[in-house]
């Protein structure tokens, strides 16, 4: 983890607050909330070429097909997507360290980790769920050319 300091690394940080609520996991669901924190990160970057790593979250190659549509449609770029394995993937386990340091720290357990990757984080940002579907279904309506505000 300390090795994390000397890199040139940035992170971005989006926590989802739940309140109890299950949620599906499909690939349009995960779509919608990884879009939340990637559409800040492309705007971070400003860069034309993007290539976006994803641990493999979806087996079947269908899900993984549709779960890279939604993400291009929402976050309206031309994005290279790729899904790896964490067990061959070296940098997908640390994503996963970082994430385990912010749930420790979230959750109460411990930040001494947190506190090594702090300096690191670029952005930190908390969603609630039923905003973010809100959002996520709103969006997908006026794409449709649903006018989502009838009184406008």
């Amino acid at each position: 983890m300390t090795a994390l300091v000397n890199l040139d690394i940035h992170i971005f940080v989006l926590i989802l607050e739940k309140n109890g609520q299950k949620i599906p996991d499909t690939p349009e669901n995960f779509a919608a909330i990884c879009s939340l924190i990637l559409r800040d990160c492309l705007d971070y970057y400003q860069d034309s070429s993007v290539s976006i790593v994803f641990d493999r979250h979806f087996h079947k190659a269908s899900d993984r097909e549709e779960f890279d549509k939604i993400i291009r449609g929402l976050i309206n770029k031309s994005v290279i997507i790729s899904h790896v394995d964490s067990l061959v993937e070296p940098a997908v386990n640390t994503a996963d360290m970082v994430a385990g340091s912010l749930l420790w720290k979230q959750t109460g357990k411990d930040d001494q980790f947190y506190k090594i990757i702090r300096p690191k984080i670029v952005e930190e940002k908390i969603v609630n769920w039923k905003q973010a579907k809100k959002w996520f279904v709103n969006k997908k309506l006026a794409r449709t050319g649903v006018n989502t505000h009838p009184n406008e």
